[in-house]
């Protein structure tokens, strides 16, 4: 069976967000979890916060390096 893992973790405001040059008004950011030693591809949850408009998390992506 296996271990249930949880990761947990933040970003400074302003701190590491980039534009997404191919896609105007689009921003992320590069998170590394490997020190969690997920197993397989883990579920990312994300919350974003905004002192002006919208915002929503559209995907996570896993890259194995």
């Amino acid at each position: 069976m296996a271990t249930l893992r949880v990761g947990a973790g933040k970003t400074a405001p302003g701190q590491g967000w980039q534009a997404y040059q191919p896609v105007p008004g689009v921003i992320y950011i590069d998170v590394d979890t490997s020190a969690a030693h997920f197993e397989g591809n883990p579920t990312y949850t994300t919350s974003l916060s905004s002192t002006g408009g919208s915002c929503s998390a559209r995907r996570a992506s896993p890259f194995n390096a």
